[in-house]
């Protein structure tokens, strides 16, 4: 479908196209090598996490190619040295080996339970702790890439790193809890501290997946930190080395960040790349957009103006509740033409009272920004995580210092916690019940069913519930 004559010609300059280079021969920006540039620069073989971990992940992370390609990028030796790690042994197909990995990633397990496991680590110890050295690296830049051949577009990427992330963080969890039932508390605590700093690496750049993965990864480590701080054997310094471990909380740029630098970038691409012809394998591409895109009626440089617009307008203001977050995510939808929009029966009803590059505009930017707003419900589901677990590293501290846990929370305030968290549900307090004997307690949000269900954490909708001794979940 070839565009009409007379269209506005693309104008490459930071309103319109953001990234003002490198240009393609057909005009348009390689907004990939452009991504590249910006977050790969100052980074050397040295000093990125990502180099040392390519080394460990298992084998294949894609084609033999990409991998090539991606070590010459990365500053690495082509030819890997073999010692990546294992995969887990006939898992999951194997039910004995399902049961054994799954069962040493949900608490503390002893060697001779979990034999399969054990002969795992013993084989596997050495790359896991070179996972320590790799993730102590201050900078993390996997350059994206695209199967050789194909024109790089920023949502065809492929990104084997985020899958692989989580495997080491899963593998390093269940090492942790082996040595914490072990008595070894200082290694599972190096253990903890790696699994975290290894998605905060993973979240550095404003991608939604990566952060979504850094997310995930942290609630790896949040489990882990609770078993510790219920331990029978922990010491005070133990304690304190978890309580300085937690990750501060989510700034706002956080979201705002993958929303203004990530979908919007991706947005303003699709609409260049269809305006040039070429046809995306991923986003809306319907025949009523690609027809206004066609028309000599559509300004190119006018919808992409407008695409920085919305956006601008998506992070003009904080959700600070849930509620927020949600009633956010739903307007984008309803005040800008929403997904529905993408399919009008007939070209003449969208043509109509409309300018068809706003429409368009809208259409493009609202199918990616309605899905990546959810960015801003996630940090806060991810603060009140980590909420939670600096409140329990708090009440630990407290009870080595005072012998016993308080009986409220403001008495953490202000020795232990500047302030204290609200339920990230509902607006209101935490529910915390300090048991008979000062030894034991339990804290609570209400859980995303709103409702207070006695301190029942079903895995699901019920309470998330985090206590000493650690609570069952059904």
């Amino acid at each position: 479908m070839k565009p009409m004559a007379g269209r506005p010609a693309l104008i490459i300059a930071e309103d319109t196209t953001v990234f003002l280079g490198p240009v393609r021969d057909d005009g348009t920006i390689d907004y990939v090598a452009a991504w590249n540039a910006k977050f790969g620069e100052g980074v050397t073989p040295q000093n990125n996490a990502a180099a040392a971990l390519f080394t460990l992940m298992r084998r294949p992370l894609h084609s033999d190619d990409y991998e090539h390609r991606l070590a010459l990028r990365l500053g690495v030796d082509p030819v890997i040295e073999s010692r990546s790690i294992e995969p887990w042994p006939n898992y999951p197909e194997d039910e004995q080996a399902k049961r054994q990995f799954d069962e040493a990633t949900n608490g503390p397990w002893r060697a001779m339970d979990l034999p399969l496991v054990t002969d795992w680590l013993d084989k596997n110890n050495a790359v896991l702790d070179a996972v320590h050295l790799a993730v102590d690296r201050p900078r993390f830049w996997w350059p994206m890439m695209n199967t050789e051949g194909e024109r790089s577009s920023m949502d065809e990427v492929v990104l084997p790193q985020l899958g692989e992330a989580r495997f080491l963080a899963r593998s390093l969890r269940a090492r942790s809890f082996q040595q914490l039932a072990a008595g070894n508390l200082d290694g599972a605590i190096k253990d903890l501290q790696s699994i975290q700093r290894l998605g905060r690496l993973i979240g550095a750049e404003p991608i939604v997946i990566n952060r979504l993965v850094d997310v995930s990864i942290q609630a790896l480590a949040f489990d882990v930190a609770e078993a510790l701080l219920a331990w029978p054997g922990l010491t005070r310094e133990h304690a304190l080395a978890i309580s300085d471990s937690i990750p501060e909380p989510l700034p706002f740029d956080y979201a705002r960040g993958v929303i203004m630098e990530g979908s919007r970038l991706v947005a303003l691409e699709h609409l260049i790349d269809l305006h040039a012809g070429v046809h995306p394998k991923w986003g809306p591409t319907d025949k009523a957009l690609r027809l206004a895109i066609r028309s000599a009626r559509f300004d190119i440089n006018q919808a992409l103006r407008r695409t920085t617009a919305l956006y601008r307008d998506i992070v003009a203001i904080e959700p600070t509740s849930l509620v927020e977050a949600d009633r956010l995510t739903e307007n984008i939808n309803q005040q800008h033409g929403g997904l529905a929009g993408l399919y009008p029966h007939t070209f003449r009803q969208f043509g109509q009272g409309r300018d068809l590059s706003e429409w368009a505009a809208d259409q493009v930017a609202t199918w990616y920004a309605a899905g990546d707003a959810n960015q801003f419900r996630t940090r806060l589901l991810a603060n009140g995580s980590t909420a939670r677990i600096r409140l329990a590293a708090a009440l630990r501290l407290y009870r080595f210092d005072r012998g016993s846990y308080p009986q409220r929370l403001d008495a953490l305030v202000p020795d232990y916690l500047a302030a204290l968290p609200v339920d990230e549900y509902d607006g209101r307090p935490l529910t915390y019940k300090p048991g008979e004997n000062g030894k034991t307690y339990l804290l609570y949000s209400v859980g995303p069913n709103g409702k207070d269900d006695g301190g029942v954490d079903n895995r699901s909708d019920g309470d998330l519930v985090i206590g000493d001794p650690v609570p069952a979940r059904e």
